[in-house]
């Protein structure tokens, strides 16, 4: 019986840790593409394709082009609008040197129809 006790006790250990590091290191690669894109900052237009939503999160799924390249990202955005944001465009920053590090700017939307279309959207 003290063997079970044990054995419990290890698997929940583990597990526990294993979920610290996951933490830090979503943490460590998220502040690491922040300062990515803050050092190769380039600008551009997103479109939002998708939402989706729960009691805590509220996902926004958006494309983007760089270099004829088509990129896609989401972030957990509380703040705006939901639904209503699809199918809009909004200014995207991404790094220059790892395009796929990139931040909506949900604030930002872009109604210039030449923008759009320069950014590669048809």
């Amino acid at each position: 019986m003290e063997k079970r006790k044990v054995f419990r006790f290890i698997v929940v250990l583990i597990v526990f840790l294993m979920a610290i590091i996951c933490t830090v290191k979503s943490t460590y690669l998220q502040r690491e593409a922040e300062k990515d894109i803050e050092l190769n900052t380039l600008e551009t237009v997103g479109k939002i394709y998708k939402f989706t939503w729960n009691k805590s999160f509220k996902y926004y799924y958006f494309s983007y082009h760089h270099n004829g390249v088509e990129f896609k990202n989401y972030e957990d955005i509380s703040y705006a609008e939901g639904e209503q944001c699809v199918n809009r465009y909004y200014k995207v920053i991404l790094s220059n040197k790892n395009p796929e590090n990139s931040k909506i700017l949900i604030d930002e939307e872009i109604i210039d129809i030449a923008k759009i279309k320069n950014a590669g959207f048809k």
